[in-house]
């Protein structure tokens, strides 16, 4: 009788029509020979489905019913989030790099609006005026010399914001987009599980 310790992944992709294997939801550990015969064990076609589910049990009567006395622990007892990806016809170079423009622009006509109207709502530029008239003394309807440093300044910090300038030597940290898209996702792969576990 053999031995061996599972860990089923958390969340894992993988494409419609695929033949789901135990090596796919999970870790095993044990005997070589053992080993590679339980991962290689099939666990169907995975079907049109968004979202599926893989239990521990699931695993554990597939064992079983290949090898009758195996000794198996699982170290946790979580399920294997299976998010189904269909796969994509490859797009046109020409055509993505057309949606990459059209959206770069849509979000740059975006952003713009909603800065002019933050700067006309709280009245930037009569702020402009008032600290280029303490500086120099002198009444400019155009401060040139401070609207530019602060218009490249916005720039600049949206930049140094999202971490996109300078260089971490210790590796890139994620920007607070990459942290909110990744929380995001997390959010979403526990709420499938509990709705699916519900069914």
């Amino acid at each position: 009788m053999g031995k061996i310790y599972i860990q089923l992944k958390k969340n894992i992709e993988i494409d419609f029509e695929t033949e789901l294997k135990i090596k796919h939801v999970a870790h095993v550990v044990g005997e070589e020979e053992i080993k590679k015969k339980v991962e290689d064990m099939k666990l169907g076609i995975i079907q049109e489905d968004f979202y599926e589910v893989i239990s521990p049990t699931e695993v554990a009567n597939k064992i079983l019913k290949n090898i009758p006395h195996m000794d198996i622990h699982f170290i946790d007892d979580e399920q294997v989030l299976i998010n189904v990806v269909k796969k994509k016809k490859k797009e046109s170079k020409i055509l993505l790099l057309l949606r990459v423009l059209i959206v770069i622009i849509i979000l740059a006509i975006g952003e713009s609006l909603a800065i002019m109207n933050f700067h006309e709502d709280i009245g930037m530029k009569n702020v402009h005026m008032r600290v280029y008239e303490i500086l120099t003394g002198v009444r400019e309807k155009r401060p040139l010399i401070i609207q530019i440093p602060y218009s490249l300044g916005i720039g600049v910090g949206m930049l140094l914001f999202f971490n996109k300038i300078v260089p971490n030597k210790y590796g890139s940290d994620p920007s607070p987009m990459e942290v909110e898209m990744s929380s995001y996702r997390k959010k979403v792969n526990n709420f499938m599980r509990s709705k699916l576990k519900k069914q």
